[in-house]
């Protein structure tokens, strides 16, 4: 297995990779002091994921057939998009799913969300990307699955998600499997300064990982 990471880390530009070759694991790093509250984020949605080429997958053969999950997803999917203060309780943080956030930490509420796609959670290419665009510095957040560690500690981080700290934040949604077994969303953050901001791929189990959540608030505020 360690072998085949490490290929795939050579021919997908480093998306995925044994954990041997990497600085330690970003969720065991200390939790970053955040503000009590946070505004939002401008943000640009320049460019989302280009599927036209055959992208390496976790499980490709994986299908939604669990009965406890089929009603949340949403047939008709809707797209990629770039959300103004819609981190808040109720939002829908996946275009393909009707999965609600149900507890999210105050400093988070009215942040900007970037709307991603769960069908997208287990890509492992790093030809993969989001592209994001802002004009001010920006926390951004990555929230992730909980149970995403165990998946990582087996088969390897992706490599991008080492620039992000913990924050010791938790968020929970109303996905079923989720709730039944008592997980939630684990929130790191990495400042990023004016520019392009590029998110990879989740690299996730598709049986028992979910994708991650994305969203932003202002690093330095707007003087008034």
């Amino acid at each position: 297995m360690r072998n085949l990471l490490a290929l795939l880390a050579l021919v997908f530009g480093g998306a995925v990779h044994a954990a041997e070759f990497e600085a330690p694991a970003f969720w065991k790093r200390p939790a970053v002091p955040l503000p009590a509250k946070l505004l939002p984020a401008k943000l640009e949605l320049v460019a989302k994921p280009n599927l036209t080429r055959a992208l390496a997958l976790f499980d490709p053969d994986h299908k939604v057939t669990n009965p406890a999950v089929e009603p949340f997803v949403v047939k008709a999917e809707e797209d990629y998009r770039i959300v103004p203060a819609g981190m808040v309780k109720g939002a829908k943080p996946f275009a393909d799913r009707k999965y609600v956030i149900t507890e999210l930490p105050a400093k988070f509420d009215g942040l900007t969300q970037v709307q991603v796609r769960m069908s997208h959670k287990n890509i492992v290419d790093g030809r993969f990307g989001i592209v994001l665009s802002a004009a001010r510095p920006v926390h951004l957040f990555l929230a992730i699955d909980q149970r995403m560690l165990g998946t990582f500690s087996q088969q390897g981080v992706p490599s991008w998600m080492q620039e992000f700290t913990p924050t010791g934040d938790r968020i929970l949604s109303d996905d079923p499997l989720m709730k039944a077994q008592g997980v939630g969303y684990l929130v790191f953050v990495r400042t990023c300064p004016p520019g392009r901001i590029v998110l990879g791929p989740c690299g996730a189990d598709p049986k028992f990982n979910s994708m991650y959540l994305v969203f932003a608030g202002e690093a330095e505020p707007s003087a008034k």
